[in-house]
């Protein structure tokens, strides 16, 4: 009786492991998706400042004052 329980404890927590790997992949896959998102949002806002900043000093005639 023992071995039985042992067994079935053995396969009941083999495949834990399992379903372990994939729920952390799918928390790192949902973290990296964040972060994609926030840098293109960020991004976009960030752009325009240095934008024209480069052009200013590229060209000094068409800087605002």
């Amino acid at each position: 009786m023992r071995s039985l329980y042992h067994r079935l404890h053995a396969a009941w927590t083999g495949t834990d492991r399992g379903a372990t790997a994939v729920e952390y992949a799918l928390i790192v896959a949902a973290i990296a998706l964040v972060v994609v998102v926030g840098a293109i949002a960020l991004g976009q806002v960030v752009d325009n400042p240095f934008g024209t900043s480069a052009s200013c000093a590229g060209d000094l005639t068409t800087c605002p004052n």
